[in-house]
């Protein structure tokens, strides 16, 4: 009997160390963040304007419904409007600066203590519907590697939608490895 209970409390305690990936979009129709929390990296994928316009182009698809195709397994989906997504990139330059981190993970996840009730947080929040927030809850552990892709780099010469999504989730799957 006391094997069978430690058994159960070894698995239930497995259970509750187990690590779910996330993935999350902010959007906006100057760029969009997709972020990629994984158990051993977190990852930043920035989409430029120019480069959402080309994909909603060939897709026929407006930029939300693009993203959602590209990403539907987010769990936290947020569009935001322009003049947001720049003062929120600005804010996060400075918190990066001032934590000597090299990306906006980097720095949430490192500084996630301090952070969490903080005004920053709560201004952010304001202009990203919470975006931050639970940007910050998704960072519960520190990956390790913090990475950010400027995915419009990646994309080379002519390609229809199809192939595109296929080369960019090929790409994505390489870059979690």
């Amino acid at each position: 009997m006391k094997k069978l209970l430690f058994l159960v409390l070894a698995l239930l305690l497995l259970a509750s160390c187990s690590f779910e990936s996330k993935t999350m979009v902010l959007s906006s129709d100057v760029g969009s963040e997709i972020y990629l929390i994984e158990k051993d990296a977190g990852i930043v994928l920035s989409f430029n304007e120019g480069f959402q316009a080309k994909l909603s182009s060939i897709s026929g698809l407006d930029r939300e419904k693009l993203l959602m195709d590209l990403f539907p397994e987010a769990a936290v989906f947020k569009t935001v409007e322009s003049e947001n997504y720049k003062k929120r990139q600005e804010l996060l330059y400075l918190l990066n600066d001032a934590t000597e981190a090299d990306n906006s993970l980097e720095s949430f996840t490192e500084n996630r203590k301090v952070l969490k009730d903080s005004k920053l947080i709560a201004e952010l929040d304001a202009m990203t519907d919470g975006f931050d927030s639970a940007l910050l809850d998704a960072t519960e552990k520190a990956s390790g590697k913090y990475r950010v892709y400027n995915v419009d780099r990646i994309f080379h010469g002519e390609y229809d939608y199809e192939g595109a999504k296929s080369f960019l989730n090929d790409w994505i799957d390489s870059i979690k490895r």
